[in-house]
């Protein structure tokens, strides 16, 4: 709307620099609506404009949440399970909306994920429409302490000004954030580990959208990672691929 607006100001500026007589006509035509005035109305027919772009963004809002929501209620949903040992955090903007390798998103693209912390030990994860669900089913998955670090990571930047938890749950959190940031060995093969999981992950999300479930590339994609050491012990990733068998047979990968 602020873009909107900006274009309006433009025009109205264009406007008033015209020499006519106090009696002609001016006419603007403004995302598709025509509006016309005398040139001492300008003012009124600026409100005019600004309100109708008003009016016009909110109905084209909620027409881009009801067709994103009419996509999500068939997108696969999980309640993750995350480690007692880094507790979760919220905040005041809780609602984590993203497209990785996107900077500023559409939070109206039915790909986008979105997270939310639930309580201390459980986050909300709605899937991309590429990997579609049963609307009328949950899935539980579990993730270890670095999904939690680096979901609470996301809670504390997206916060405006507060971060909410219980009180022992934030002082986990400062502490682990002293913690697990330390430059140590430990650390930097915990960190390397975990950053390559989710290139490997983000690579098998673009493999699925592209050739589905069924394809012998998404099939070799996912032999691929099972000879990777950190998906072996990756949570996320196991409780994946235990799924795929469950669902499409044990010979599925």
């Amino acid at each position: 709307m602020d873009s909107d607006n900006e274009e309006l100001d433009r025009e109205i500026a264009r406007l008033r620099q015209f020499k006519v007589s106090p009696t002609a006509d001016l006419f603007l035509r403004f995302k598709g609506r025509d509006f016309s005035c005398k040139p001492d109305q300008i003012d009124a027919m600026y409100q005019e404009a600004k309100e109708y772009n008003k009016l016009n963004f909110i109905v084209n809002h909620f027409q881009q949440w009801q067709e994103c929501l009419k996509y999500k209620r068939e997108s696969g949903i999980m309640v993750i399970d995350v480690e007692e040992e880094v507790p979760l955090i919220t905040c005041d903007n809780p609602v984590d909306i993203y497209k990785p390798g996107i900077g500023k998103v559409n939070v109206f693209d039915p790909t986008n994920t979105i997270q939310l912390t639930l309580d201390r030990r459980h986050y909300l994860w709605i899937a991309p429409q590429f990997l579609e669900g049963n609307g009328l089913r949950i899935v539980r998955s579990p993730r270890d302490k670095y999904y939690a670090l680096v979901h609470n990571e996301s809670t504390e930047k997206n916060a405006i000004d507060w971060i909410i938890g219980e009180k022992d749950t934030i002082e986990v959190y400062k502490s682990g954030l002293i913690k697990y940031s330390k430059a140590n060995p430990e650390n930097t093969v915990a960190w390397n580990a975990r950053s390559l999981v989710a290139i490997k992950m983000f690579e098998l999300d673009d493999v699925i959208e592209r050739h589905g479930f069924h394809s012998t590339v998404t099939k070799n994609k996912l032999k691929e990672l099972g000879e990777i050491s950190a998906l072996q012990v990756d949570p996320g990733f196991q409780h994946l691929l235990a799924a795929m068998r469950k669902k499409f047979g044990e010979d599925y990968v």
